[in-house]
This record gives C-alpha cells, structure tokens and sequence, in this order.
C-alpha cells in the first residue's frame, strides 16, 4: 500500500508521515530514533522501567513479549528505546504508558523542535470495552464521557497545546505563526493577497471593457447624431441680474465651406495649432486619455481636462450639444463619438466639419466666416500668415478679435502664437525654412461691431462667454448652440453708472480706465467698466492690468497685524531711506518726512519708508501668501521680482484683482471669488453645475479681527487732510479705502468700499507712459470712485463698519540715533519726483553670501550676491545687432527690451510711490 495504511479508528485510509532519520547518529533528549535493522533492541537506560501489556489478547492475539523485553509493534518491527508509538498503533490494555525518569516525573518533548509538554498537560490515549477500538479518550487520570456524535468532551485540565488545532481525522496540527516567517510584512501580505487581488483586478478590466463595448455600440453613427445635433440647435440667452435679457447670441453667421476649397495651407496651419499628428494618429489621444483618468482618480473628479485631439473638438463642437453635463461621463461620450465618428468619416472629411464648426470671435463660426471677418477674404484667397493668424485664434478667440495699435499686450500674445504655429509648420515639413522667414504679422481689417455688440453691451457679451469657457467648459458652438439660460450678476443700473462716471472724468484719448465693483457677500460682480468700444480697445477692468502702487499696502498692513504687530507701534517715516535688499533708497511721495507714526498714521499718508521697514518684518513671502489668499492671481506676483519693494505696488494688476482683495476686507476677511455668472439653465431648464473645483465657495484669507483693525486704519485715508479725502461720500456714510500712485504715475488706483459693495477704479496709458504731473490715486481715480459709489449707493442702507480689535501689541522699530524734524510741507498726495537726492545715507552694505540676487536692481533676499552682467563682449552681440536666427524674432525681442525699459512692469522702482 506504499505510504497508505488503515486506521481501525476510521474507514478511511490516512497517509502515514516520513520519519526523518537522525543526522547526528546519537541519541538526543526529546527525540525519536527509528530502529535500526533487523528489529535490535537498544538497551534501555539504567534505572529505566517500561510497562508491558498485561494481556495478549488486548494486543488483538499477538504473542506476549519474555519478560524483560517489548512488544513490538504491529507490523514486526520494536521500537527503540524511549521512541514512542505510532498513531496507528493502539494503545495497551488498562490505559496509558507512562515513562519515569530516577525523579519520578518525565517531561515529553516534542520532535523536531516544538515546545516541551508537561506531563499534567499530555494528551492520554484510552480504551474502553464499550467502545470501538482505538479511540481516543479526553482525560488526566480518569476516563471522560465522549460526547454526541464522538465529539471530545473537554474539561478543566485537558488543553490543546499552544499552536495546535483540531484536525478532522483527530491529528493534531501545527499552525505555522508569524514571528516563524522571516519574510517581512509586505511580503507576507502579497504571498497572500496576490491571487485574490488578480482576481478582481481582471473581474474589473473584463467589466470595463464590456461596458465601453456596450457604451460605443449604443453611440449613434455620425449621421444619426449630425441630424439630432442639427434639430436641436438654440440660441443661448444671457440676462442681467434682475431678469431682463443682456443679448442672445447663436450661430447665425456660419457659411459652411467644402474641404476641397480650403488651401492645403491653410489646413496644415490648423493642424500645426492644435495636433500635428492630426493625419497619423487615431481619434483619441492614449497619453490623453491616460491624463484624464489619471486626474479623475488623483483628484476624486475635481479634475476632468486633458488633452484632445482634432476629431474630439469636433465631438464636442457639433455633437456634444447633445449631452449638457461637465463631467467624467462626458468626457467618456466624448471619446465614443470620436470612435465612432472616425470609423465613419475619413481624416478630410473630419477635418473639414471641425473647419466649419470651430469659433473664431467677430460672431465668426467656421472658417469662411472667420476669412471675411479679419482680412474681408474668402478662405481660398488666404495666404501662409494670414492662415498662421487665423489658426493662432483658436485657443483663445474672444481676447484676440481687437487688434488696435493701442493693445500692445494683446497683441504681442498673439504674434508668440502665431510664431508658434509657424515653427511647428516648419518642424512637420509643410513649410520651408526660407518660406518661414520671409513671413511678416498680417494685419486684420477693424474691427466692426453690430448694433447689439456696442459700447459696454460687447463687453458683458464676451466677459459671459469667456467664464463659460473657463467655469463650465464650454466650448464656443457650444455656447453658440446649446439654448442655454445664462443668469449674471450684472446690475444694469450700475452698468450704467460706471460708464457715467468715467465719461464724465474728461480723460485724454490715450488714457484707459479700469473700474471693477464686486459684493463682498458674495464676489459677484456687480458692474465693470470695460472700455469705450469692444472693436477698439480691450477690456480694461478684466483683462489689461498695471502696477498696483501703494494701494496693496492694506495687504502688507493685513500680514503684519496677523505677525501680531499692532497699529500702534511706531515707525520711522523719515525720507529718504535706505534699507537692506534694495540698492537705491526710497523716497516718499514728494520726499516728504513724517517723524515718528504709528501705523494708521502711515497708512492716511502713504508713508512709503513706513511700510517697505513693514514689509520686511513680516517678509515679502508672507505677503504674497495674505494677497493670493485675499484675491490676487498667483500669476499677477510673476509681473515683477518680490522684495521689500512689494509695499511699493511694484506688480501689476488689473481692477478686479483690487477690488475682490477690498471686498474680502469688508467681508470681514472672507474671500470669494470674483465671477459674473450666478446660473446656468439647459433647454429643459435644469441647472447645470461648474465644472469640479470652479465652485464660488467662501475661505477665510485672514482673521476678521485684522479686517477690522484694517478697515479702521484705511478710513483715516479718506479724513479730510489724508490721501484719499477726495473720496469721501457726500452722504457721510464710512467709507474705507487706499490710494495708489505707481513710479512716475505710470498708473493710478483708488479702491475702498461700504459694507455692502466694494470698489476699484484703476487709471493707466495705453502704452505705459507716464499719465503727468497732474494725476494720482487720491486726484482724479478717486473723484470717479465717489461719482460712481454715490449713484451706487443712492437709496441704500447706511451702514457702520465694526469697531477695531485692537489686536497685536505696539512695537518700537524706530531707531536708536533721532531723526530729523518732519518736514513742514503737506501737499495732499502729491506727484511723485523721480530724482534722486543729492544727500542720502549710504545703503548698508551687506555681508556677501553665496546666493545670488533675484535681478540686478533688486538687493532680496538680504545679503545676496549681485547680479553682475556678463563682461566678455563675445557673449552678446554688438549693440543695434540681432542674433536671432529669423527676422521676427529679432523684432521680439527689441520690443521684449522696449517694454522692460519704461512698461508699468518695471522692477525696483522705490521712489514716489503713494
């Protein structure tokens, strides 16, 4: 029978375990030794006694051993000394064998290390007459009742020994513990999980490619879905935010145009802007699509974008109207339409309803429409630039219809984007290198506006659009096409006052003028001025943007109360001054001086020595912190290199950066985002959510205790006397507020606010040049600022700011050595004087380090090493000469120069800003 034997316990055969020999040819304690051959006894220990079988026929007929020696077990073999019985032996009539050592008392081992049993805790074998041979009889001394079934009966001294359990067949079995495993825990738990977690994962990759099966054979065919998106076009409604309607826009202007009419050019420029492998690749994008499931997984579906090629923005363009929802479900019947249109249409035919669907702005949908709009051409007349132009719109349609002299920055955007489409023309081959360099910026006609796109109306229309871009995702025909109910928080009253107000002001031609209100209950924007006319100039309030000036000390002020510096602690506001980590000393407006001032003093004067000592208190980092927290883009601190000049108003913002900082001050230092939509409906009038993470929710920038402790020191500002006096409302009604006069008025700024609405009125040059000697925050920004805050508020409640906190303790950071007397001269806010005096202290000169400074005029961080221009004349090419390897880029980079030298993004100005 080989390793099988019977059991007369059971009728079941059982597999009898391999004894391993002894590999140390001796005896050793606790361990069982086969016999050796020929059945030789071993002598048995001195002082040893065994206990024989009393009766021959309890041995089932087997013949008794002399006296003297041992039975040997059935099947003719004896066992050695000391080496126990096997399990299929039976036990010997009367009960157990016991062995004793000299002592009386023997302890049994366990083979093969396992642990010592004593001898009060062994298992004892029994029979019974009355039972069926062989079994095992639970017990110490004494015979136990079995219970149903034969089931072992325990009592209070039998216990099964520590790491055995219960076999079915009555063996006992190691479990093997951890602490015996000398692999580690990781190990263990994959050694384990691994088949389990196999499983699942292919259970859930079978199920998700049988759902995608199921999802892309439900997806109409291209033409099922272009008839369905065709009868369910609408028109999109905007409205104001007491209901009555703003505009409607739609499709209107779209003259569809047959691919073979479109110049190969002007399809390779396309391609070249928005996928170069457009001909090779499939519909979808495999990095792409690993991008948004990546960001769906990585963010919980706050994240959602990522990358699409052309056939999905067609998807989107002109069958997604179908699905009016901004999520990942979305996004996957994005992706099934892209399939299936592809197995449908050939890459031409693509190509061309992407053509005649995408938006160009001008109210120009599809290409033809869009040749007609910018260079009054059909498509077939375009040549390589203009095709380049035409292209470089795509991404970014509304910011680029108005091309005017005056709009630099747009402009200069635009022509990076062109040159990008360019360079990717020449990368792919369709276009030569020679051809490339020969190509010059087209110019676009004017740009001509219809009746219901004039004055501030074109404006609102595109502001809408441009947030449902970027709140909504949304693309442009969807907008066009979708029936939307669009519901803003524009007040057309208010609309109206603001361009009341700047009309009134009597500004130069070339002047520009920015005016953002917003409700600090909740950042809507309540009105904007954005300019004389769409088709002329761009919009001045939400997009073009200038340096700040001392109107971001509230922010600075706001950091230090947080540092527990409290308004009372007095500062040296003696001009000029010298500090360490700027190279040129700073000047207050007028190089006035005023003595020893405590902090609301400073902030009613607009003490520049004041608060760039503040600003290094409290450093420029933790300003940066307080201003992006309050409202300003993390892009906007990128305008200019932070240092303790940050109190200066070095970095350039635009109107509504301001006035969301001001209202999170009135809302008690809560901030919510700036935005200009409150709704939006679908066709069936189901509102439709922003996309994951462009939710208006509130945060808390700062403490309302230094809100407060803030807005008490900013109404001093507008204290008959102050800077800001001219702002005062003529219903004596508080009113908190800053000005703001950048170096050499380049810009001016008043931003203050009432409980209920704050405000930011901004003036600036098209160009960057200085505006003159006569103008400043507290002259002519803030008299708009009064105009347009008194018919704001006419009718209104009249509330009161909350009294100060008086958080912080006073600290002295005047210096030691007395400073001279304050200067008898108090011009309210007087224009800056860009000259340096002729006596001024010598800066301190640090102790060099190894790490350099941020730019050569900036000395920050404190001790850093100076920027010092490279002196080997071959580096740099002569003066009035260009490098570059194209002509365009030569013209860049002198107007990247021009605009250094002069622009309102000017670094380490410290002189004359109030």
């Amino acid at each position: 029978m080989g390793f099988w034997g019977h059991n007369p316990q059971y009728d079941r055969p059982i597999k009898k375990k391999r004894r391993r020999p002894d590999d140390t040819g001796g005896r050793q304690a606790g361990r069982r030794r086969a016999e050796p051959p020929g059945g030789r006894r071993r002598a048995e220990p001195e002082g040893g006694s065994r206990r024989r079988a009393a009766d021959p026929a309890a041995e089932g007929g087997r013949r008794a051993a002399p006296e003297g020696r041992r039975a040997a077990p059935e099947g003719g073999r004896r066992r050695a000394e000391g080496e126990r019985r096997t399990r299929s032996e039976a036990p010997p009539p009367g009960g157990r064998r016991r062995a004793a050592a000299a002592d009386g008392a023997m302890r049994s081992e366990r083979p093969e290390g396992g642990r010592r049993r004593a001898e009060s805790d062994r298992r004892l074998r029994t029979t019974d007459p009355g039972e069926p041979a062989g079994r095992r009889r639970a017990g110490s001394e004494s015979r136990h009742g079995s219970g149903p079934g034969g089931r072992r009966r325990p009592d209070d001294d039998h216990r099964r020994p520590r790491g055995r359990a219960a076999d079915p067949r009555g063996r006992a079995r190691r479990k093997k513990v951890e602490e015996d495993d000398d692999r580690g825990p990781v190990r263990r738990f994959f050694a384990r999980a691994w088949k389990p977690a196999l499983g699942v994962m292919g259970l859930g990759f079978v199920g998700a490619v049988g759902l995608l099966g199921v999802a892309y054979a439900t997806t109409p065919g291209a033409d099922e879905l272009r008839a369905q998106a065709d009868a369910e076009s609408a028109d999109t409604a905007m409205y104001f935010g007491d209901e009555t309607e703003l505009a409607t826009i739609g499709t209107s202007n779209r003259v569809p145009v047959e691919i073979e009419d479109v110049p190969e050019h002007v399809q390779e420029a396309v391609i070249a802007a928005e996928q170069q492998t457009f001909r090779t690749d499939p519909a979808i994008s495999i990095p792409g699509l690993a991008r948004v499931v990546y960001n769906a997984i990585a963010t919980g579906g706050s994240r959602i974008e990522g990358a699409s090629t052309i056939t999905q923005q067609m998807a989107r363009n002109y069958y997604e109207t179908l699905s009016q929802d901004v999520s990942i479900t979305r996004k996957l019947r994005e992706i099934m339409i892209s399939l299936r249109v592809e197995q449908s249409l050939s890459k031409d035919q693509i190509l061309q309803q992407y053509l005649n669907t995408i938006y160009f702005g001008r109210q120009a949908n599809g290409i033809e429409s869009a040749a007609q709009a910018y260079f009054g051409t059909s498509v077939g007349e375009l040549d390589v630039a203009q095709s380049a132009f035409m292209a470089a719109l795509i991404q970014q349609p509304g910011n680029f219809e108005n091309l005017s002299e005056e709009n630099d920055a747009v402009r200069e955007e635009l022509e990076f984007r062109w040159n990008y489409v360019l360079d990717n023309m020449v990368e792919s081959g369709t276009l030569s290198a020679a051809d490339r360099a020969e190509q010059e910026f087209p110019e676009p006609i004017p740009y001509e506006l219809g009746e219901e796109y004039a004055g501030q109306r074109g404006y609102m229309i595109e502001a809408v659009r441009n947030e449902l871009r970027e709140r909504y995702d949304l693309t442009d025909n969807e907008i066009n096409v979708g029936g939307w109910q669009v519901h803003t928080t524009l007040d057309p009253a208010l609309m109206e006052a603001a361009e009341e107000a700047v009309q009134n002001a009597d500004l130069p031609e070339n002047f520009r003028t920015g005016l953002t209100a917003i409700d600090p209950a909740t950042g809507g924007i309540r009105a904007f001025y954005g300019g004389a006319n769409l088709a002329e100039q761009a919009d001045n309030s939400l997009y073009l943007q200038a340096q700040a000036g001392s109107s971001m000390k509230p922010v600075v002020l706001a950091a230090a109360l947080e540092r527990g510096i409290s308004l009372e602690s007095r500062f040296d506001g003696d001009s000029p001054q010298s500090f360490e980590g700027l190279q040129e000393p700073v000047n207050n407006a007028g190089n006035e001086s005023h003595g020893v001032v405590d902090l609301v003093q400073a902030t009613a004067q607009s003490v520049n020595t004041t608060y760039v000592q503040l600003a290094i208190e409290v450093t420029p980092d933790e300003v940066i912190r307080i201003g992006t927290e309050a409202g300003i883009r993390e892009s906007q601190w990128e305008t200019a290199t932070p240092g303790p000049n940050i109190a200066l108003g070095i970095h350039q913002v635009r109107a509504v950066d301001l006035a969301s900082v001001y209202a999170t001050f009135a809302a008690q230092g809560v901030h919510r985002d700036a935005h200009l939509i409150e709704q939006v409906l679908n066709r069936e009038g189901e509102e439709l959510e922003p996309s994951p993470g462009e939710e208006i929710t509130d945060s808390q920038a700062f403490s309302a205790e230094v809100a407060r402790d803030a807005t008490f020191a900013m109404q001093a500002v507008v204290q008959p006397g102050a800077t800001g006096a001219a702002a005062a409302l003529p219903d004596g009604r508080p009113v908190a507020g800053k000005t703001g006069t950048s170096e050499e008025a380049r810009s001016t700024w008043f931003a203050g606010y009432v409980p209920q609405l704050a405000t930011a009125v901004g003036l600036f040059d098209a160009e960057g040049e200085a505006l003159g000697d006569t103008y400043s925050g507290g002259g002519t920004s803030a008299e708009i600022w009064r105009e347009f805050m008194t018919a704001a508020m006419d009718g209104e409640e009249v509330r009161q700011f909350d009294p100060p906190a008086r958080i912080g303790t006073a600290q002295d950071f005047v210096p030691v050595e007395p400073s001279p007397d304050p200067s008898t001269e108090t011009e309210p806010e007087p224009s800056p004087d860009p000259s340096t005096p002729s006596t001024s202290p010598d800066p301190t000169t640090p102790t060099p380090s190894s790490t350099p400074c941020e730019d050569e005029g900036n000395m920050w961080p404190p001790g850093c090493t100076p920027v010092e221009p490279d002196p080997d004349p071959s580096s740099t090419p002569p003066d009035g000469e260009c490098q570059e390897p194209f002509p365009w880029q030569c013209e860049e980079q002198q107007n990247s120069d021009a605009a250094a030298q002069g622009s309102n993004g000017r670094r380490g100005d410290t002189t004359g800003s109030t």
